[in-house]
Order: C-alpha cells, then sequence, then structure tokens
C-alpha cells in the first residue's frame, strides 16, 4: 500500500510539471519525434545561446531529473517579442 502513494504522489507531481512547465523539446520540438512540434521554431542550441544571453528565461529544476520552463514565461516572452507559436 506504501508503494502505491509513492507513485500516486509521484504522478501528481508529474501531472504539475506538464501543466505547469515545458521541457526543452517541447519548447522547440523534437528531432527524433516528429509528433513533437516547436512552440518556437528554433533549435536547441539557439534556445540555450539566448538563455546565456539573458534573452530567455532558464529552465528551473523540478524533481530530481527534470527540468522545464514556466509556462508563464514563454508566453511572457512570446509577448514581448510578438512571437507567434506554431502549434494551433
Amino acid at each position: 500500500m506504501k508503494n502505491v502513494a509513492a507513485n500516486d504522489a509521484q504522478t501528481s507531481q508529474s501531472d504539475v510539471f506538464t501543466k505547469r512547465f515545458l521541457g526543452i523539446h517541447q519548447i522547440v520540438g523534437d528531432r527524433k519525434n516528429p509528433s513533437i512540434l516547436p512552440i518556437i521554431p528554433i533549435g536547441q542550441s539557439t534556445l540555450w545561446a539566448w538563455v546565456k544571453a539573458d534573452k530567455f528565461h532558464p529552465p528551473l529544476k523540478f524533481m530530481a531529473v527534470r527540468s522545464g520552463v514556466k509556462k508563464m514565461f514563454i508566453v511572457g516572452w512570446m509577448n514581448k517579442y510578438h512571437v507567434i507559436p506554431t502549434l494551433q
């Protein structure tokens, strides 16, 4: 029973991640998985260069193994730079 509760807690944390954060592949797309379309049509290296130059918000650590950018930061960045998302 203890393991079930731990799995439920882990699942709920994962749900929070997917609702509030986006991983790098969700932002720029995934070449290995064409079904994951980019929100911002740039490459990973460009995104990391923007993070280094303080033009894009750096990813935050979530749990021990995942990181992502808060969706509100991405929306704010898109509004600031008038970027239209590629997703429909």
